[in-house]
């Protein structure tokens, strides 16, 4: 870098620094080092004191690294700055839902809910047909209500991913084992070059085998998203598979080994139990009823949990009366203690986000899971 100190010119961590800097962004094409010549970078200690204040650094651009280089669906440009505002977008096929939270000690507040109807044929498989038409419809949301340094987190729909389980030798460092992820998925027709690798290790003993949970993303599904993120104008926090996302903000890790989470929507119905990923379900509310939902969850809840964490949509469960139902039929014919799944405790609304309504923010979940996953 320029004008920098002979005293830390030698210095690997601040070449490593100056590697960085001097790296364009490639959602932004012709940006440069953002920080080139400014007074308080000529040496490394006024960089170091200045980079104690991340939010100070949310307009910064940090390059994206490759798929080769490490999976995007876990890897966080803005780690290292820890936003201190996130935006959860929630793109549905018919609906746009956007939540703003924020960081406030140990506490994350949501300032701000908000949603939109999409056109027909937006979204397709979970991938954007029309980014464009995305974007017009996501700008009237963003602006001027959120503020410009919100980083920005979308979710990966179940439909652009394929989950399969591995065992692989065990004492294997984190890009070893990446690679050896990509080798057996692979076998299964999932191409590297095709897909972005990632995965999640299961508890084990010392010195046995690894077995481990590998998801594999449509290339085309996570370039529709970092161009969407770059066509607002917003740094991508991260991009999480959103079945995952949903688990991990409504059923508490304390709890997570009893306890099953179901998720009912119109579009997609899915169940999490355990440690397994999420398992998609026939059942749609439109042409069954909580029986047929019964017997297609009998064999998946063994054996049984000691609570069922439902996570209704409204548009799934459309009458007013049918929540209870449902609670009543599990009760009576599973046996199983079904209850609506609480918000996080450390999870409070803002007078600007209170909807009117019984169940104002159940529609919301997702986008404020996504804003939720951002802000850890």
């Amino acid at each position: 870098m320029e004008e920098t100190s002979p005293h830390y010119s030698g210095s690997p961590l601040w070449a490593a620094w100056a590697g960085v800097a001097n790296r364009p962004n490639p959602l932004r094409p012709g940006s440069g080092p953002p920080w080139r010549n400014r007074p308080y970078c000529r040496d490394l200690g006024r960089f170091l004191k200045f980079w104690r204040f991340p939010h100070r650094l949310a307009h910064l651009t940090i390059p994206l690294p490759s798929h080769d280089e490490v999976s995007a669906m876990t890897w966080t440009p803005l780690r290292c700055l820890r936003p201190r505002l996130c935006i959860g977008l929630d793109l549905a096929p018919q609906r746009l839902r956007l939540a703003l939270a924020r960081r406030r000690g140990r506490q994350r507040e949501v300032l701000r809910l908000a949603q939109a109807a999409l056109p027909d044929g937006l979204l397709q498989d979970g991938q954007i047909t029309d980014l464009d038409a995305v974007v017009q419809a996501c700008r009237p949301l963003l602006d001027p209500a959120c503020p410009a340094q919100a980083a920005l987190v979308l979710g990966m729909p179940r439909t652009c991913l394929s989950v399969q389980r591995l065992v692989l030798p065990a004492g294997s460092s984190d890009w070893e084992r990446l690679a050896q992820v990509r080798a057996e998925m692979s076998a299964y027709g999932l191409a590297p070059a095709d897909h972005v690798m990632d995965y999640r290790v299961a508890p084990a003993r010392a010195g046995q085998d690894v077995s481990l949970w590998a998801w594999a993303a449509s290339s085309l599904a996570v370039e529709d998203r970092l161009a969407l993120a770059a066509a607002l104008h917003r740094p991508l926090a991260a991009l999480p598979p959103e079945d995952e996302c949903l688990g991990d903000f409504l059923r508490p890790a304390a709890s997570a080994a009893h306890d099953a989470l179901l998720h009912l929507d119109p579009d997609d119905s899915w169940l999490i139990y355990g440690d397994t990923p999420a398992q998609g379900l026939r059942w749609r509310p439109a042409v069954a009823g909580p029986t047929a939902l019964l017997a297609e969850l009998a064999p998946l809840l063994r054996p049984k949990p000691q609570r069922l964490l439902l996570d209704c949509h409204p548009a799934a469960l459309p009458t007013h009366d049918a929540l209870p139902m449902l609670r009543a039929a599990f009760a009576r014919y599973a046996g199983l203690r079904a209850l609506p799944a609480p918000l996080p405790a450390d999870l409070i609304l803002a007078p600007s986000a209170r909807l009117p309504g019984a169940n104002p923010v159940g529609s919301f979940h997702l986008a404020i899971a996504l804003a939720w996953r951002g802000l850890a």
